[in-house]
């Protein structure tokens, strides 16, 4: 059977189990809109048939947002880093002032007396003290000349400082010694440096 000609009977035997009260008008309003085709089913595809411009719009807005994620709140996540390129840059030391500084030609008589004053003075203070006597020579057009000029500076100046640290009551555990070519400087010099 068909919906339509199913559908007067389910009314008529809905109105025999309905109280006696009821209208017969309803009964008949029932069944005229149930032989036009306006029965449940199709109220409800009608009203079904309402929604479906509604959902469509709802679609359309859903899609136009864009989804929560990790970007919502923070714009760089997964990109990849960038990563900047150093510039290969000259550094210089820093420029510590030495504790004592005596330049190349510097006669013997004239640094032993400040130098043996400066021992005794450090020592007084901190009885551990280490003495870094540094030999530091301008840069020399060849390899050759370098190792020449690092050595004289060293046998001439260095080593004599060194003994009179020691002879001023230092331990030569106390004592470093070094050699290096600066090219910044013009001439020869002894820095003595304390730690």
């Amino acid at each position: 059977m068909t919906p339509l000609r199913l559908f007067p009977a389910l009314l008529r035997l809905q109105a025999f189990c309905q109280p006696r009260c009821a209208s017969p008008w309803r009964l008949e309003r029932a069944e005229g809109q149930a032989l036009q085709g306006k029965s449940l089913q199709g109220r409800a595809l009608q009203a079904g048939f309402r929604i479906i411009p509604a959902l469509a719009a709802g679609c359309v807005l859903v899609a136009g947002c864009a989804p929560i994620d990790q970007r919502t709140f923070n714009p760089q996540a997964s990109m990849p880093p960038k990563v900047d390129t150093p510039v290969a840059v000259r550094h210089k030391a820093p420029s510590r002032h030495p504790f004592i500084e005596i330049m190349a030609g510097t006669p013997r008589e004239d640094y032993v007396a400040p130098v043996t004053k400066a021992v005794r003075m450090a020592l007084a203070r901190k009885p551990n003290i280490l003495f870094i006597v540094e030999a530091a020579a301008p840069m020399q057009p060849t390899p050759a000349q370098q190792v020449a000029v690092l050595s004289g500076l060293t046998r001439d100046l260095a080593t004599p400082i060194g003994e009179e640290i020691v002879k001023a009551g230092a331990e030569p555990l106390q004592l470093e010694m070094r050699a290096v070519t600066d090219p910044d400087l013009q001439q020869g010099r002894v820095r003595i440096n304390v730690r």
